[in-house]
This record gives C-alpha cells, sequence and structure tokens, in this order.
C-alpha cells in the first residue's frame, strides 16, 4: 500500500508543468481504517508562466483516505 501512495503521488506532481524538487512523500498505515499522504516538494515560481517570479516556494499538503476493505483495497 506504501509503495502504491507514492507511486501516484510523484506521479501526479510529475504530470505538472511545475518543477517539484525535491519531493518528499510520507505515507501512514499505522492505522487500520485510513491511510495518510504527505507531499512536500519546493517549487520553482519561475514556473508560473507570465508571472515571472524568482526565487522557490515550500508546498506541504497532506490527505487521509479511508480504506475500503470490501473493495480489496
Amino acid at each position: 500500500m506504501e509503495a502504491a501512495a507514492r507511486h501516484v503521488a510523484t506521479a501526479t506532481i510529475g504530470s505538472k508543468a511545475t518543477t517539484c524538487r525535491p519531493l518528499a512523500v510520507a505515507v501512514d498505515t499505522s492505522r487500520a481504517s485510513t491511510v495518510t499522504v504527505q507531499v512536500t516538494c519546493t517549487a520553482r515560481l519561475s514556473d508560473l508562466g507570465f508571472l515571472g517570479l524568482p526565487g522557490t516556494k515550500r508546498i506541504s499538503t497532506r490527505a487521509v483516505e479511508v480504506i475500503d476493505r470490501y473493495r480489496g483495497g
């Protein structure tokens, strides 16, 4: 389950136009009924297109999902 969560987070971030490095993905499956994923990275502000902003911004987000044991995942 942890590997799948890391794969989805990495693929989703990688499909966006913004460069997000380094990318850190933390997965918590310590509770039997949920999985929590924390994604943190540093984005280049120059990737925002016409704004032309210098520098970088650290971005972090967290998601908690209920595991549906009747659907096998």
